[in-house]
C-alpha cells in the first residue's frame, strides 16, 4: 500500500517502529543538505557512518560505497527497529554540464539505475529481516531522488511500484509541501 502524506518526515518517524527511512546520497562523500541534513541533524551517526562508508567500512552495506549501494544505520535505541538506509542514486553533487555544439546540455546528479538497484538491495533486506524476526517492516520516505538529486516523481513512483508495491512493500511517502 503506498500513502502519500503531508507530513515531515522525521516528525513522522519518530514513534514507529519496524520502519525503514530511505532517501538519496551522493557517490561523491558529501553529506550536508537536502533530507540528509535533517536525517543527520536528528542522528549524528546518519552523518558518520555515511563517511566511514567511504573509509571503507563496510559494516552493514550491501558493497562498497559506489553507484546502486545501500548502507543501514540503526537510529533506535532499543526496540523499535528504526533504519535509516542511505542509498547511492546519485552521482556527485550537481550532476555535469557538457557544453556541445555551442549548447549546454545538464545531466542531473540522479542515476535511475543505480538508484533501482539501491531499491532491490532494500527490498531483499526487508525480507530477509522479516523473516529473522517475524516482524513486520515498512519504508517512509521523502520524495527521494526529487529534490537535489534533479528527479522526478513520476519516475520514482513508477520505480516505487514495480518493485516495492508489487512486492508488497508498504510504502509513506512524507510530503510536507502538499
Amino acid at each position: 500500500m503506498l500513502k502519500i502524506i503531508k507530513e515531515d518526515l522525521i516528525k513522522y518517524s519518530e514513534d514507529k517502529t519496524g520502519i525503514f527511512i530511505v532517501h538519496v546520497v551522493n557517490a561523491g562523500n558529501s553529506m550536508g543538505s537536502g533530507v540528509a541534513k535533517a536525517l543527520f541533524e536528528k542522528w549524528s551517526k546518519v552523518k558518520t557512518n555515511y563517511h566511514k562508508w567511504f573509509d571503507g567500512d563496510n559494516t552493514n552495506c550491501s558493497g562498497n560505497a559506489t553507484l546502486g549501494n545501500i548502507q543501514f544505520v540503526r537510529v533506535d535505541e532499543g526496540y523499535k527497529n528504526q533504519f535509516v538506509v542511505n542509498m547511492i542514486g546519485q552521482d556527485y553533487p550537481g550532476g555535469h554540464t557538457f557544453n556541445i555544439n555551442s549548447k549546454q546540455i545538464h545531466l542531473p546528479p540522479v542515476r535511475y539505475k543505480s538508484l533501482e538497484k539501491c531499491m532491490l538491495h532494500v527490498a531483499e533486506s526487508i525480507f530477509k529481516a522479516k523473516e529473522k524476526t517475524r516482524a513486520e517492516y515498512r519504508i517512509i520516505a521523502p520524495w527521494f531522488s526529487c529534490g537535489l538529486a534533479g528527479g522526478d516523481k513520476k519516475t520514482t513512483l513508477d520505480l516505487i511500484n514495480k518493485i516495492w508495491l508489487n512486492n508488497d512493500i508498504d510504502v509513506t511517502i512524507c510530503d510536507p509541501q502538499l
